[in-house]
């Protein structure tokens, strides 16, 4: 009998998901950050700052960081930062990339983008554009971008001044990436006896009468009662529309009124339609 190994797993190698270039590009980014601070405040004391010194602050930083050994930083970038009076620079800026001036909201717009993925209503680029327009609509935010686009003499339409574009879209997706993404359109089967049941009819028609009432626009009837269309109370059931009434919605007289009504079902259990 001969013994077979198991072949190993084949799969994406470990730290090469999006979520860990994302945490890579942040230490990273971090790590510049820090060593950029330290040898300022060296410089601030009158301390020159040798090759041994700076290779000693970098390697120190590199360890707490746990960063890789071939991972550089560069004196002559330190220099210039510090040069420039700008010691601390975020991730997407360390190519030269400028800070978004929309940057404190974009959480909000991926939870609300992941919260439409739930409802299995997947929003196109073109879609989320018009969301985060709407979002910052006549808000300190809009005044930020006319004058984020105005500082670098972006887009200088009247009209698409204070709009974002696709090409701002896209490079928040891309730095979502690890969150959100896109891919090719999926047809979901529906299947009208999966959803079409007691329990979620009765749980949808228990959170309307709640609302309702909560709202004061009905309110609740000691016990079912027959009902005429105009929402009038009547004594038999053939002066009445449909079946007895647990609310009574509060509407004007020349509105139209909905009821919702009791019955039971074949099984025995109680509902409403």
């Amino acid at each position: 009998m001969i013994a077979l190994q198991r072949k190993s797993v084949i799969g994406r190698p470990k730290g090469s998901t999006k979520a860990q270039d994302r945490l890579s590009a942040i230490q990273k980014s971090a790590a510049i950050n820090e060593v950029t601070v330290k040898v300022n405040e060296l410089r601030k004391n009158d301390k020159a700052v040798s090759a041994s010194t700076y290779s000693s602050i970098v390697t120190e930083i590199k360890q707490k960081r746990n960063l890789p050994v071939d991972f550089e930083v560069k004196k002559d970038t330190v220099m210039k930062r510090i040069a420039r009076d700008k010691t601390i620079l975020k991730a997407h800026q360390q190519k030269g990339g400028h800070c978004s001036p929309l940057e404190e909201i974009e959480p909000s717009i991926v939870q609300l983008v992941m919260c439409m993925l739930k409802f299995r209503q997947a929003l196109t680029s073109a879609q989320i554009k018009d969301l985060v327009n709407s979002a910052i609509d006549s808000t300190e935010y809009q005044q930020k971008l006319i004058d984020y686009k105005k500082m670098r003499n972006i887009n200088q339409d009247e009209k698409q001044l204070d709009r974002v574009s696709m090409r701002c879209v896209h490079g928040f997706m891309k730095w979502w990436k690890h969150v959100i993404g896109s891919m090719r359109p999926k047809r979901f089967e529906l299947d009208r006896s999966q959803w079409a049941t007691y329990s979620n009819f009765k749980e949808m028609y228990d959170a309307l009468e709640e609302a309702m009432l909560e709202c004061q626009i009905a309110q609740k009837l000691p016990q079912p009662t027959w009902m005429d269309k105009e929402g009038n109370v009547v004594q038999s059931e053939a002066d009445a529309f449909g079946l007895p009434c647990a609310i009574h919605i509060l509407t004007d007289p020349d509105r139209r009124t909905c009821h919702v009504h009791h019955y039971h079902s074949r099984q025995g259990k109680e509902g409403r339609d």
